[in-house]
C-alpha cells in the first residue's frame, strides 16, 4: 500500500512537471517571437504621443499582437507588455495610457496601483516567477501566477520594457489535486530561489535542498511526512507533496487498481499507436526488402519501375514526414549545404535539387540570388553557446519576416551564419538585406560584420557567391572593421596597389632571424597602417600582398631548416603572428585577454563611481565595445553584474569614508560616492550592511567587527 501511494505521487509530481514544461515552454517561445516583433518593439521604445496624434497607429498594432499569444495554450490567462519610455501598458484587450488611473481594469487584490508597478514594472528581474495572487482579468477575479520577462532578451540590465505572463494557477491545482496526501498533507511549488509560489494551505515541513524522490521529514508541528520532489530544469520550478505517516500507514486506498489500471490501458493506447505508425512507415521499407535476394542482388524478375517506384515512395514518404514535423527536408538542406562549403554541381545535378527543393523554397533559375555571411568578432570569448543559438534564431526570425519563405538560413561549425536569399526584383531584394542587416545587429549580444556576395547572380551562377562572401569577410577581418555591411561589388571598386617592397621584405627577414620582436612588431604595423588604413586594396592586390607575405615566410623557413611550412595567409593577422612567433613574441592566451578586460572594467568603475550618472552605456562607449557584450562578460566571467559591482563598490567606499570622517554629513558622503538622492544612499546601505549610515559610524571599530557578516562583505 506505501508504495502503491509513493508510486502515484511521483507519477502525478513528474506528470505534473512534464505537462507544465511543456507549455512554460510553449509560453517562452510565444514571448519570444512577441519581444522580437517589430511593432511591439517600436511600442516599448516610443515615448508618449500626443493626443490625436497619428502614432497611435503603433499602439493599436502592438496590442493586435497580444490575443493570440494569450491563446497559444491554456496555461496561460493574460498577457501584459509595458513600455518603460511612456509609461503605457497593454494587455489583449485594453492600451492602458495612464495605469493609476485605469488600475482597477487589472486590478491584484491586496496592492495599490503604486505597490502593483513597483513590484511587477519597476523591478529588475527577468525570467522571474512571483507567488500566487488574485488578478483581475477580463472583470473576473481569477488566482494567477506572475511570470515575467525583461526587454530586451539579448540586455535585460537596460530593462526598457516589461512581458508579463499571467498563469493560470487553478491549472496547476487540477494536475496536482491527483495526489495522495490525505487529510492533513499539502503540496506546493517552488521556483528555482525556493521561493513559494503556490500551494494548498500553510506548509509544516522544510522543503529547501531536497532533491528529488522520497524524503523522510518531521514538519515544524511535530508530525511526520513522507515528502516527495519532482524539480524541471526547463521551467525552473520545484514540485514538492507531503503525506503524513499516519495517515499513510493507516489509509485505504481502493482507487490505486483503478488508477493502475488507466494508467496502463493509457500506456497500451500509446503503444498501439505507435506500433500503427511504426508499420505505416515500414510498408515501403517492406516492400523494398522483399525485392532483394540475399541482400546483394535483385532477382532476376524484378522491373527496373518497381524498384525506383519503391525507392521514390520511400523517399517522398521521409520528405513528407520532415515537412509535418517543421523540419527542412535532408536533402533539400544538404544542397544548400554543399553550396555554402563551395562543392562543386554540374548543370543536370543541379537542377535535379532545384526541382526537390522547389517543395518547400519557391526558387526559380532566372531569380536573382544574393549571399550574406555574418561574422563574429568575440565569440573567442563567449562563454554561453545559448546566447549564439539565441542570435541564430533571431536571425531566422527577422529572415522570415523580411523574406518570407525566399532564404535558407545556416550556421556552419565555427558559428558563422550564412543567408541565402532571392527575389525577382534585384533593388528590392538588396534594400531587403539591408533592412534585415539593420534589424539583426540590434539584437545579438556580439560584435558582428556582414559579408555580401555580388548582387548580379542567378541560380544557375550561384555557386560563385560562398567564395565572393569569404573574400569580403577576409577584406573586413584585415581592415579590422566590426559592425560593418560590405559588398563584394563595393571591392571591385577598389582601385588602390599594394605596398611591399623589396626593402620592407628585406627588414621584415632580417629582424625576424635576429628575434627582434619590436622591429618586427614596428614592420608588420607599418604593414598594416599603408595598405590596410590609409589604402582600399582592390581584390587582387590583396592577394597580391598576401603571397608575398608568404614568399617571406618560405624564405625565412629555408634559411632557418624549418620543415613544416605555414599554410597560405588569407588574413593579415596570420601572416603577423607567423613572423612574431619567430621573432619570439608570445601572443596573449584568451586567460590574459580576459584579465586584461577585467582590470580595464574594474578600473574604469573604481575611477568613476562618484560620478551619479555613470552606466554601462558609458562605459561601453569609452571601452570601444558592444553593451551587450560587457553585460555578457560581466555575468559570465566576474559572476554579476554592472549595476551589482558599482553598488558594491560605492557602498564599501562609503563605509570606509564614515568611519574616517566622523563630522562629515551623510549627505554629502553619499555624493561623494555618487549617490545623487541621499535616501537611495541610505536604503542601499542598509540592505546590504543591515543599519543606516548613522548607525555604523557610532559604531566602535570592536563592535562594528563583531557585527560585520557575510552581509558586509568587501568588493
Amino acid at each position: 500500500m506505501r508504495s502503491n501511494v509513493i508510486e502515484q505521487n511521483m507519477t502525478v509530481l513528474e506528470l505534473t512537471q512534464t505537462i507544465v514544461d511543456s507549455y512554460i515552454d510553449q509560453s517562452q517561445k510565444a514571448a519570444q517571437l512577441l519581444l522580437l516583433n517589430k511593432n511591439v518593439t517600436r511600442f516599448i521604445y516610443q515615448g508618449k504621443i500626443e493626443e490625436g496624434s497619428s502614432e497611435i497607429q503603433m499602439i493599436i498594432d502592438a496590442k493586435e499582437q497580444l490575443p493570440s499569444t494569450r491563446s497559444v495554450n491554456p496555461m496561460l490567462v493574460e498577457v501584459y507588455v509595458y513600455s518603460r519610455a511612456s509609461g503605457y501598458l497593454l494587455n489583449s484587450r485594453n492600451a492602458i495610457f495612464d495605469i493609476d488611473k485605469m488600475y482597477p481594469l487589472i486590478e491584484f487584490q491586496g496592492m495599490n496601483s503604486r505597490q502593483w508597478q513597483s513590484r511587477y514594472l519597476w523591478s529588475n528581474g527577468t525570467n522571474t516567477y512571483f507567488p500566487s495572487v488574485i488578478a483581475t482579468i477580463d472583470g473576473q477575479k481569477k488566482k494567477v501566477l506572475p511570470y515575467i520577462q525583461t526587454f530586451p532578451l539579448s540586455n535585460p540590465l537596460e530593462n526598457a520594457g516589461k512581458l508579463i505572463l499571467l498563469l493560470d494557477e487553478d491549472f496547476f491545482s487540477d494536475l496536482l489535486s491527483r495526489l495522495e496526501i490525505g487529510e492533513n498533507g499539502g503540496y506546493c511549488v517552488t521556483d528555482a530561489n525556493d521561493m513559494v509560489i503556490m500551494s494548498n494551505g500553510d506548509i509544516h515541513w522544510k522543503y529547501a535542498n531536497l532533491t528529488d524522490g522520497q524524503h523522510d521529514a518531521i514538519g515544524d508541528d511535530g508530525v511526520r511526512y513522507l515528502i516527495s520532489v519532482a524539480s524541471s530544469d526547463t521551467s525552473r520550478l520545484r514540485f514538492f507533496s507531503a503525506i503524513p505517516y499516519k495517515e499513510l500507514e493507516a489509509r485505504q486506498n481502493p482507487m490505486w487498481g483503478v488508477f493502475s489500471f488507466t494508467t496502463t490501458l493509457a500506456l497500451i493506447v500509446c503503444f498501439m499507436i505507435i506500433v500503427f505508425t511504426a508499420y505505416e512507415n515500414q510498408k515501403d521499407w517492406n516492400k523494398l526488402k522483399q525485392l532483394l535476394d540475399t541482400g546483394k542482388s535483385f532477382s532476376d524478375d524484378t522491373s527496373y519501375e518497381q524498384i525506383t517506384s519503391t525507392i521514390k515512395s520511400i523517399t517522398e514518404h521521409q520528405t513528407e514526414n520532415e515537412l509535418l514535423g517543421g523540419r527542412t527536408p535532408f536533402m533539400t538542406e544538404t544542397f544548400f549545404r554543399r553550396l555554402i562549403h563551395g562543392k562543386d554541381m554540374a548543370p543536370k545535378e543541379l537542377d535535379s535539387m532545384l526541382e526537390r527543393t522547389g517543395h518547400v523554397f519557391p526558387i526559380d533559375a532566372g531569380m536573382t540570388v544574393i549571399m550574406a555571411k555574418i561574422i563574429w568578432h568575440n565569440t573567442d570569448e563567449a562563454t554561453n553557446i545559448d546566447d549564439i543559438d539565441f542570435s541564430r534564431i533571431a536571425a531566422a526570425k527577422e529572415a522570415e519576416r523580411i523574406f518570407g519563405k525566399m532564404f535558407f538560413l545556416y550556421m556552419d561549425l565555427t558559428f558563422n551564419i550564412w543567408l541565402l536569399v532571392w527575389n525577382d526584383d534585384r533593388i528590392r531584394l538588396g534594400k531587403a538585406l539591408d533592412m534585415f542587416w539593420c534589424s539583426f545587429k540590434k539584437i545579438t549580444p556580439y560584435e558582428v560584420s556582414m559579408a555580401v556576395s555580388n548582387d548580379n547572380h542567378t541560380v544557375n551562377s550561384m555557386q560563385n557567391t560562398p567564395e565572393e562572401c569569404n573574400f569580403v569577410a577576409q577584406s573586413i577581418l584585415n581592415e579590422n572593421r566590426k559592425n560593418t555591411i560590405r559588398r563584394y561589388g563595393d571591392l571591385l571598386m577598389r582601385s588602390d596597389l599594394a605596398a611591399y617592397d623589396k626593402d620592407t621584405e628585406r627588414a621584415l627577414l632580417l629582424s625576424s632571424m635576429k628575434r627582434d620582436v619590436e622591429q618586427t612588431q614596428k614592420i608588420l604595423q607599418g604593414l598594416y597602417d599603408v595598405n590596410f588604413k590609409q589604402r582600399k586594396l582592390a581584390p587582387e592586390q590583396t592577394f597580391r600582398l598576401f603571397k608575398a607575405l608568404y614568399g617571406t615566410a618560405l624564405a625565412y623557413c629555408q634559411k632557418e631548416d624549418i620543415n613544416v611550412l605555414p599554410k597560405q595567409f588569407v588574413l593579415f593577422s596570420e601572416a603577423a603572428d607567423f613572423f612574431l612567433g619567430q621573432a619570439g613574441a608570445v601572443s596573449h592566451s584568451k586567460e590574459e585577454r580576459e584579465q586584461q578586460t577585467v582590470m580595464c572594467i574594474t578600473d574604469y568603475i573604481q575611477g568613476h563611481f562618484q560620478e551619479p550618472g555613470l552606466t554601462l552605456s558609458n562605459m561601453a562607449a569609452t571601452l570601444k565595445v558592444k553593451e551587450n557584450y560587457l553585460y555578457h562578460f560581466m555575468k559570465t566571467r566576474m559572476d554579476t553584474s554592472f549595476s551589482q559591482y558599482l553598488e558594491n563598490y560605492r557602498l564599501t567606499k562609503a563605509k570606509e569614508r564614515l568611519l574616517e570622517t566622523s563630522d562629515e554629513p551623510i549627505n554629502e558622503v553619499a555624493l561623494a560616492c555618487g549617490y545623487a538622492n541621499p535616501q537611495t544612499f541610505r536604503r542601499a546601505f542598509k540592505k546590504h550592511y543591515g543599519f543606516l549610515p548613522s548607525d555604523y559610524r557610532m559604531q566602535t571599530p570592536t563592535q562594528e567587527k563583531e557585527r560585520e557578516g557575510p552581509t558586509g562583505s568587501e568588493v
